[in-house]
Formats: C-alpha cells, structure tokens, sequence
C-alpha cells in the first residue's frame, strides 16, 4: 500500500511534465521512424475513401452495420465522415 508522501510524489506536476516529455519523445521517435511513408507515399483522403468502399461491398456491409459497430454518434456523421465529406 502507497504512503500519503508517495501518492503526492506520483501526483507532483514535475512527475506529470516528465510522462508528458517521455510520451512526446515517443511519439517523435514513431513519426520519425523508417518504418512511416515519405509525405509523398501517404493515402490521399479520396483514396481511403475509395478502400472503405471496396471493404463494404467486399464484405457486404450496409452503412447500419458500419455504424452500429462504430457507435455512439449518429448514423448521418459517420457516414459523412467515411466518405470524406466532413
């Protein structure tokens, strides 16, 4: 069981700075990383677009399905939303 002193010491606003460096120094090394596609290489919006449709036809999908899986927003923003038109 934590002590009050450590439970303050894993509150402290310098601790919650250092997670916050160590979770921005990773995400640099992810963006950074070999591993990501040049600029160029990048899916354009109409792209992503068009491989959601192909899944949906693909796998037989209605856009309920879709957006009952997703959930917690309405059916018309999801949609919109995988269509690019948000």
């Amino acid at each position: 069981m934590l002590s009050n002193n450590k439970i303050r010491e894993s509150r402290s606003p310098l601790r919650e700075r250092e997670r916050a460096a160590v979770g921005r120094a990773a995400v640099d090394q992810i963006t950074r990383s070999e591993t990501n596609p040049s600029r160029e290489d990048t899916m354009k919006r109409a792209d992503l677009t068009e491989k959601i449709l192909d899944l949906k036809r693909e796998k037989g999908w209605s856009w309920k399905h879709i957006c009952g899986q997703i959930g917690g927003m309405s059916e018309v923003l999801i949609t919109g939303a995988l269509l690019g038109n948000l």
